[in-house]
């Protein structure tokens, strides 16, 4: 089955049963991989987008009673564990699933520290089709992070005999069940696992309650950001590839349609969520995602009340290992608990005809910028971005901007300039109603 099925078929000519299990094969597939017209004069950006559609948000409570414990955790069998050292296995209580108990899988790392020191945290949440991965947690423990990468729908990786541990259907399968009661649907418990994994954190000696933050991509990315609105606990929060207005979605959006986008949308979707959020955010993900687009991560980033940072990079892949070890995240994170040097500041774009500019304050120099373009239009996810190097004029207080001229037809423009240190950030997007 190809996996943009579920964007051509006709919604209206399948049966339900039919459209439910097309639904959902083709979600479970895809998550498995992982504007005005020229007027000459001064232009900025941001004031550009549209304003999106306002969906009434459904209430649902959060119990912090429960939320705000350390959860208990049992021992797993020798099997389960991982090779490496310093990364273990482990359960830990999970919320009540249609009044039984559930529990929650981990791989959980700490790395080596002098007695008495305090390290940060990460949690990190897996893609739609994965799984608590050591992986990641191995590579936060090299940089000096304690990391817990949860598996949220209910897996055991290295289990030959899967035990059933409860807990509704998830990822994809979650819009299936916008007609049940919210604390039994899927994005309600793993919004819980992760709170009771920041909890479990905090209450760990050789952790330190107030330096730990929040990570994931695709799924993992949607459910980041509806966590940074709800668990303030988060010193920081990086979600890749997904965010909020899934009803904006080129993947998504016949999706919703045929379960209730307006109820999902009111209950789970981010864009109720992200307005709550106050911490620094940095956002990454690719100009060509399949099943996140530019314009609805665009309303996403500018939801929160905290500090943000965007990275737009030019065809990134969606897959796990793309999404899970960008440079930037570890030196937005470090910048935060560790006082290290930030990443680059970009500020708000101007255009004055074709002419662009793009202020960007850094201690380390830009070395590069690049304004990426494309004059197409119709489905993001097959627009064709072209790349053209940049002019970078520092001054003598770290201050530089970045000026080029856009090319005759661009739809749709962005800059992206690097650092001294290899690392890279991105300006807003702006969309043209007309071509140049």
């Amino acid at each position: 089955m190809n996996l943009m099925t579920t964007k051509t078929v006709s919604l209206a000519n399948i049966s339900s049963s039919r459209l439910s299990k097309l639904t959902r094969l083709g979600i479970v597939l895809a998550c498995i991989l992982w504007g005005g017209a020229l007027t000459g004069h001064t232009h900025c950006v941001r004031a550009q987008s549209p304003s999106p559609k306002v969906v009434k948000p459904l209430p649902v409570s959060w119990d912090w009673a429960v939320l705000g414990k350390a959860p208990k955790t049992y021992e797993v069998p020798k099997e389960w564990e991982a090779d490496r050292p310093g990364v273990r296995a482990l359960l830990y209580d999970g919320l009540p699933y249609k009044g039984k108990p559930t529990k929650v899988f981990a791989w959980l790392g700490i790395p080596d520290h002098k007695p008495g020191e305090k390290v940060p945290a990460v949690v990190f949440i897996h893609g739609g089709g994965g799984t608590a991965d050591d992986n990641v947690v191995n590579m936060w423990v090299k940089r000096g992070y304690a990391c817990i990468s949860i598996d949220d729908v209910g897996s055991y990786p290295n289990a030959k005999e899967k035990p059933d541990i409860g807990g509704p259907r998830g990822n994809g399968e979650c819009f299936e069940q916008v007609n049940d009661d919210p604390k039994e649907q899927w994005m309600y418990h793993a919004v819980g696992q992760i709170a009771l994994a920041n909890s479990l954190l905090r209450s760990m000696p050789e952790i330190d309650a107030n330096k730990i933050g929040i990570t994931g991509l695709s799924w993992g990315g949607v459910v980041t950001s509806v966590v940074a609105g709800v668990d303030h606990r988060f010193k920081w929060a990086a979600p890749v590839y997904g965010g909020a207005h899934l009803e904006d979605s080129e993947f998504f959006k016949p999706v919703l349609a045929a379960f209730g986008t307006e109820k999902w949308i009111g209950l789970w979707d981010a864009q109720q969520y992200l307005p709550h959020a106050k911490m620094p955010m940095l956002w990454i993900t690719g100009t060509n995602d399949d099943y996140f687009q530019m314009p609805e991560w665009q309303k996403s980033y500018r939801l929160p009340q905290g500090p943000r940072t965007i990275l737009l990079n030019w065809r990134m892949v969606h897959a796990p290992w793309a999404g899970s070890d960008p440079k930037e995240i570890e030196v937005f994170a470090d910048s935060i608990v560790r006082g290290g040097e930030p990443l680059p500041r970009v500020g708000t774009p101007k255009r004055t005809g074709t002419r662009v500019t793009v202020p960007v304050e850094s201690r380390s120099p830009i070395v590069k910028a690049e304004l990426t373009h494309t004059a197409d239009t119709g489905a993001w996810s097959k627009r064709d971005w072209k790349i053209d190097q940049v002019t970078v004029t520092p001054d003598a207080k770290g201050r530089t901007t970045v000026s080029g001229t856009l090319p005759t037809g661009t739809r749709v423009w962005y800059v992206r300039v690097e650092d001294s240190r290899g690392v890279k950030v991105s300006s807003d997007h702006e969309e043209l109603s007309a071509p140049l």
